[in-house]
């Protein structure tokens, strides 16, 4: 029951108790003349329908709690109680229906801002990173949704996610491909590679040397031989 539906059914008790007492005092009795029977009859009768429960359906959205107030349902107001609005005081009752804006009722701590009009409609769109009714749960790394099929682990919490990639593997989500290859890592004169970055192993032509294999290995006259030698092979 609303708050305005308690102080109605008070006031009227009131009244009644009232007209009796003021009856007794003049010297008569407590049943009213033919002139009033009708008028506090009215009154009890009305006070009678205010003490029953009419029909009125009970509502959830989200975490928030409506019920009408005593009344027919397209008469009665809707209300979230104290229990389930934090900002709001003991023993008051909230008609969601006026305009006041979702961010009068609905915290979304500071990660999202509140959406919607009337209080029925208000929700919290995250920011990314965050999930929950009220945006308050910090959403926590998994490899399977923030790093590729190449991490091993995922730690810290969206969108600030640091994935540990296999050795063949690298980059912010072991997106990149870390193994060797001639073309990337050897010169032109490799037969083959094998390895990850950065510990490439070059398999050099018989011509060549070097850890990429860029340096020649061809005999000279000048490096192998002696001064007397006229040519050179191999």
């Amino acid at each position: 029951m609303s708050t305005r539906i308690r102080g109605n059914t008070s006031s009227l008790i009131v009244v009644a108790s009232s007209f009796c007492n003021a009856r007794r005092r003049a010297g008569g009795t407590a049943t009213p003349t033919a002139r009033f029977d009708f008028a506090l009859l009215s009154l009890l009768q009305l006070l009678l329908l205010l003490m029953l429960p009419l029909s009125c359906p009970t509502v959830a959205y989200g975490e928030v709690t409506l019920e009408c107030s005593r009344g027919t349902a397209s008469q009665g107001v809707a209300v979230a109680h104290k229990e389930l609005l934090d900002d709001v005081d003991d023993d008051t009752d909230i008609n969601i229906f006026d305009e006041r804006t979702c961010a009068d009722i609905l915290s979304c701590n500071s990660h999202s801002a509140p959406t919607g009009t009337y209080n029925i409609d208000c929700r919290c769109s995250c920011d990314e990173g965050w999930e929950g009714p009220n945006c308050d749960i910090q959403q926590q790394c998994t490899t399977v949704n923030d790093c590729h099929g190449g991490a091993i682990n995922a730690s810290g919490n969206r969108p600030n996610c640091d994935c540990t990639c296999q050795p063949e593997w690298t980059g912010s989500s072991c997106n990149v491909s870390n193994v060797c290859t001639i073309t990337d890592d050897c010169s032109g004169w490799a037969s083959n590679v094998t390895g990850n970055r950065p510990n490439c192993g070059c398999t050099c032509q018989p011509e060549w040397t070097g850890v990429s294999c860029n340096v020649s290995n061809v005999c000279t006259v000048d490096h192998d031989c002696s001064g007397n030698a006229t040519g050179v092979s191999g």
